[in-house]
């Protein structure tokens, strides 16, 4: 008994992980009447667009409180002199520079800052 038992309990873990992935939203009436749940994948999509995104807000935040914190010209020095170092200056100085994003963000840290005091 305990041999159909073991053997009955792992055949329901197996259908209990298989139905995870069902998602039985629309039922299918077949040829002889009967009424079924069609099955049907989740979409999920394959590239992360969310973390994508969150890091591109969060790195256009972290430039626009370096640039109110130390001030566009300081900004810009250390920013160049950080280029002339690397070898890959033509694909950094675009993503480092100041940009009018990161300019408005450091006038929003600014206004802010004016507001707290």
């Amino acid at each position: 008994m305990d041999q159909h038992y073991l053997g009955f309990s792992e055949r329901l873990r197996r259908i209990n992980r298989s139905a995870r992935h069902r998602v039985p939203n629309t039922y299918i009436i077949q040829g002889d009447g009967l009424v079924v749940p069609q099955e049907r994948r989740k979409l999920r999509l394959k590239f992360p667009f969310r973390g994508v995104i969150s890091l591109t807000i969060c790195a256009f935040c972290l430039k626009g409180f370096l640039i109110w914190y130390l001030g566009v010209a300081e900004y810009e020095a250390r920013v160049g002199l950080a280029i002339t170092e690397t070898q890959f200056q033509e694909y950094i100085s675009p993503v480092v520079m100041p940009d009018p994003v990161s300019i408005w963000i450091a006038q929003q840290y600014s206004k802010a800052s004016a507001l707290g005091r």
